[in-house]
């Protein structure tokens, strides 16, 4: 399986860490939906912060990937997370409402936003942890300073 490289070049660096800056026609070359994507019609430049594990300074030219699990599992909890629970809502509430007294679409509707808003708390809790796993990190691949060829 061959890496998709997107290239960058460094505008800061702080301890071990360097924000690399990127346009959009670079950095979303290699995904699917570049097309539909809100973030890839977005003529502005994407900034990343990434170990800087080839010390590379302000101004040097990086190749760097992003792993696909982090991106797949960004889009699961950004995306899915909240339609799966604003539906598990809507069925509960449809399954519950005659217990509840309540009118069948109150009933939904209610545990359906309950559901949607239940969604953005877990992404809110999981996303820290789970996406800052070393695994979904972009990662440097080379390096080149302005004067090298």
């Amino acid at each position: 399986m061959e890496i998709e490289r997107e290239c960058g070049r460094v505008t800061e660096i702080k301890g071990n860490m360097a924000l690399v800056e990127t346009d959009p026609a670079s950095f979303c070359m290699s995904c699917a939906s570049k097309n539909s994507c809100p973030t890839g019609a977005n003529p502005r430049t994407k900034k990343l912060w990434i170990e800087n594990t080839l010390r590379a300074r302000e101004g040097d030219n990086v190749y760097f990937y992003v792993p696909g699990g982090g991106v797949i599992a960004s889009s699961f909890l950004i995306y899915m997370l909240p339609l799966v629970l604003l539906f598990a809502g809507i069925i509960f509430g449809v399954m519950i409402h005659t217990k509840l007294g309540v009118d069948v679409e109150a009933s939904s509707g209610i545990f359906g936003i309950m559901g949607f808003g239940l969604s953005f708390v877990i992404i809110r809790l999981v996303s820290d942890r789970v996406l800052n796993k070393q695994k979904f990190k972009p990662k440097m691949l080379e390096r080149s300073s302005p004067g090298e060829n």
